[in-house]
């Protein structure tokens, strides 16, 4: 099977992605505020009266690039709070007996059936 090569910059772009669900969720936090500070940047320039149909083309393209990075980054932050935000949050795991109280308070837990 022949190997196919990748250019330098989509290579870069897929260890990127990769990388992003390695990160900590306030990294995220943070990545996603960039990523969305970048992405009014550009909607602000592609807004800019005077651009030439390439320049247009070119804003539009690297609008939709900045809204798919954002997309992205939160979809990361969504799976990697999945996976690991009671961890995050509860250094170490809580004892049993706080669990069920907090299911308790929460009302999480069905009610059990008290009739003899």
């Amino acid at each position: 099977m022949e190997s196919q090569e990748v250019a330098p910059e989509v290579a870069q772009e897929l260890h990127e992605t990769r990388n992003l669900y390695h990160l900590r969720l306030p990294e995220l936090d943070v990545l996603i505020d960039a990523t969305l500070e970048e992405l009014n940047a550009a909607e602000a320039e592609r807004q800019k009266p005077g651009l030439s149909a390439d320049e247009q083309e070119i804003a539009k393209w690297k609008c939709d690039r900045l809204r798919e990075k954002h997309e992205e980054v939160k979809e990361a932050y969504s799976t990697v709070w999945a996976a690991h935000g009671r961890k995050a949050y509860f250094q170490p795991l809580p004892d049993p007996w706080f669990i069920k109280f907090l299911n308790y308070c929460l009302n999480s837990e069905p009610p059990k059936d008290k009739t003899v």
